[in-house]
């Protein structure tokens, strides 16, 4: 798994109240269909923080990221 590699798949997902609430799963085996996932990551980027500060934390996206290879 090289980390510098670009995610097969990226997406957002909701939260509320600085992250406390909300609910978000990834399918790895849809993402990846015939490939081994190598890696799942839950990031915030930039862009989250800047939202979630924005919106007073009541609204607060995060990032996920998920890396598939043979």
């Amino acid at each position: 798994w090289n980390p510098l590699q670009k995610p097969a798949y990226t997406d957002y997902f909701d939260y509320y109240l600085l992250g406390l609430v909300g609910h978000a799963t990834v399918d790895v085996q849809r993402v990846c269909l015939d490939q081994k996932p190598h890696a799942v990551q839950r990031v915030k980027t930039l862009e989250d923080v800047v939202i979630t500060g924005f919106t007073l934390g009541i609204y607060a996206p995060t990032t996920v990221k998920v890396w598939c290879g043979e």
